[in-house]
C-alpha cells in the first residue's frame, strides 16, 4: 500500500473525478455559465506572506491580486511595506496597463487587513 495521504491519488489522477461523477462535463459547464461576461467584472483581493529572503532572514511582503472574473487571468503586485492609499490606487493603474483596460465592476475582498492608516500629528 502506497503511503501518503488518503485520497492523494484523487487530487493528482482528474480522471478519477470524470469516471465517477458522469456529469462531470455538465458542472463545468455550468460554472462556466455562472462567469460574469467579459469585461464585466474584476476580484481584487489583498494579502500578507512571510518567506526568507536570499540572506535567509524572514521578511512580510504584503501583495495585492486583481483577478478577472471571466478569464480568471491574474496579476499581482507585491510591496515590502503595508498597502497605503496611495499605494493601492498605484497598483489599480498598473494592473490596468497590464491588461489593457478595465472592467466595468470592481468587487473587493479584505480591504481592512491590509491597508495601514496614516495619522499625521496636528
Amino acid at each position: 500500500m502506497a503511503a501518503g495521504i488518503p485520497g492523494s491519488v484523487r487530487n493528482t489522477n482528474p480522471g478519477w473525478l470524470k469516471e465517477r461523477h458522469a456529469d462531470f462535463k455538465n458542472r463545468s459547464e455550468h460554472r462556466q455559465k455562472l462567469r460574469p461576461p467579459m469585461g464585466e467584472q474584476m476580484q481584487v483581493d489583498f494579502g500578507e506572506v512571510k518567506i526568507k529572503n536570499l540572506q535567509g532572514i524572514p521578511v512580510k511582503l504584503w501583495f495585492i491580486t486583481f483577478v478577472l472574473s471571466h478569464s480568471r487571468y491574474k496579476f499581482i503586485h507585491w510591496q515590502d511595506r503595508p498597502f497605503v492609499t496611495k499605494d493601492v490606487i498605484d497598483a489599480h493603474e498598473l494592473a490596468f496597463v497590464y491588461y489593457g483596460g478595465m472592467t466595468r465592476k470592481i468587487v473587493y475582498d479584505q480591504v481592512i487587513c491590509c491597508l495601514r492608516v496614516k495619522t499625521t500629528a496636528t
